[in-house]
């Protein structure tokens, strides 16, 4: 028996020993940091690794996770004692935040024929806002319309030009008068007569002057009416349940009150149909009604082609809503007077009272916003004044509530108003988890005795947009002092 105990044992030993076998190809580092890195920029690394086996390796594939980056490895044969190296190349692209980039590398090594590579970065813009939210609004067919918004860069003494590089032939971008010492630009964002009828959102690639970061994207919204003019577009279908019927009303009306006669409505989705007839007590106008019973939990989107006699583009009038099972329990937000209320971070936010896109762009919805950082006062600032020399100016600050923040940047002038311009080499970052105040200190030594210099500071979140942290602050290099005086 113990005979028979001791056999077993060595038949399971021994596989395992086998399969446990240390990898070949030996990685200087699996993981990397390449710190802060701006959109649409490129990033390259290279890993080194050395062949400990004891016979050739031979590379059978690379990739990248996010097939979006290029990956080579020199050489494909590595014998056995010999090193190579893994070059990945990845273009950042128009995310913002904390970022990892993958990489696979597939050998012949026996002990890890799959390597994993990791290279992470947090991503931010050279520009604010981010990106261009511009809502171009309500705009009929044949008269176009604009909206204007500023871009700022404090990466650079001057925006420079600017030029588009790609967008549809019907949005015109243009520069108007610059603003904040050159760092600064009106934009006129121009939806064209002739767009094309419903709803239209897309982005516009422009060129400018920042070496940094040369690219800038504008995403705009806009809804083009002809001489008909639906009473909601995009149709919202709210929420629904799986196998109960659903409606929705939109009323067509003519632009200028005369009557409007409906050839036929084209819906993709055979679960949707459409009936039109007249809207009750109201002449020459269509009641268009959309039926459906959906089968499926999720979201719902579609689009109703609608033919208007007398009009050869029909109206696309697109319409969406959420599908839930017939047992969800759904949290109701309710209504406060005839506006429906939405969520927007953790305060609930009437339509009225949104700010004005095309005045002011605001960031993607998906960025929910952070409680407000909370400067507080910091006992360092009498010791820090008390070190300042002929040489350096240091400032100090501390900040309440900064779960939500990745870093602080510091900007500095020569004079008030400014240009201003990154001060330092990097960000000060601040340190991920658990605390309630967070203290730090800038020291600037690229100054000159005896002048004056003028600084700000932006904090920069998690998901990579920037907040006005402090104003202006002014601060005064001492003096040199003579020693043979």
């Amino acid at each position: 028996m113990q005979q028979t105990i001791r056999l077993f044992f060595l038949l399971i030993f021994v596989p395992f020993c086998l399969a446990a076998e240390d990898p070949w190809l030996v990685f200087e580092e699996r993981a990397v940091e390449l710190g802060e890195v701006y959109q649409f920029s490129t990033v390259e690394h290279v890993f080194p690794f050395v062949n400990r086996g004891s016979d050739e390796v031979v590379i059978t594939g690379v990739e990248s996770i996010l097939q979006t980056g290029r990956v080579n490895v020199e050489p494909s044969v590595i014998p056995a004692g010999e090193g190579g190296e893994v070059r990945v190349v990845q273009p950042v692209g128009d995310r913002l935040g904390r970022t990892a980039f993958r990489f696979a590398v597939r050998s012949t090594d026996p002990g890890k024929p799959e390597v994993k590579l990791l290279a992470e970065a947090f991503v931010h813009s050279a520009y604010q806002p981010e990106t261009g939210q511009v809502e171009i609004g309500d705009v009929f067919q044949d008269e176009g319309k604009t909206a204007v918004f500023e871009l700022v860069s404090r990466a650079a003494e001057e925006l420079g030009s600017i030029e588009t590089v790609e967008g549809p032939e019907f949005v015109e971008v243009t520069a108007l008068e610059e603003t904040q010492k050159g760092q600064g630009r009106r934009l006129a964002v121009r939806l064209l007569p002739g767009a094309p009828l419903g709803f239209s959102t897309g982005t516009v690639r422009l060129r400018t002057g920042v070496r940094a970061q040369p690219e800038y994207r504008i995403e705009y919204r806009a809804t083009v009416y002809g001489e008909v003019v639906p009473s909601e577009n995009p149709a919202n279908l709210g929420l629904m349940r799986v196998d109960q019927p659903a409606e929705k009303v939109i009323l067509l009306r003519g632009r200028a009150g005369q009557p409007v006669d409906i050839e036929r409505v084209e819906i993709a989705d055979p679960t949707v149909s459409a009936a039109v007839d007249d809207c009750p007590g109201e002449e020459g106008c269509r009641r268009l009604t959309l039926s459906l019973i959906p089968h499926h939990a999720g979201e719902l989107r579609g689009t109703a082609e609608v033919f208007v006699a007398g009009q050869e583009e029909p109206i696309p009038l697109t319409f969406s809503g959420m599908v839930a099972r017939r047992d969800a329990v759904v949290r109701d937000l309710g209504v406060l007077g005839d506006e429906p209320i939405r969520v927007e971070g953790r305060r609930h936010i009437k339509p009225s009272e949104r700010v004005d896109q095309a005045a002011r762009p605001q960031p993607a919805a998906s960025n929910p916003s952070p409680p407000a950082a909370e400067q507080v006062p910091t006992e360092s600032a009498g010791r820090d004044a008390e070190e300042a020399s002929a040489k350096q100016v240091v400032l100090a600050w501390a900040v309440r509530k900064q779960d939500h923040i990745f870093g602080y940047l510091v900007y500095r002038s020569d004079q008030a108003d400014g240009p201003f311009l990154r001060a330092g080499e990097g960000m000060v970052v601040a340190p991920q988890g658990p605390g309630n105040i967070g203290r730090y200190r800038f020291v600037d030594d690229d100054v000159e005795p005896g002048k004056t210099y003028y600084y700000f500071i932006e904090l920069v979140t998690r998901s990579g947009l920037k907040e006005r942290l402090t104003e202006v602050l002014s601060k005064t290099v001492p003096a040199a002092v003579d020693a043979a005086s």
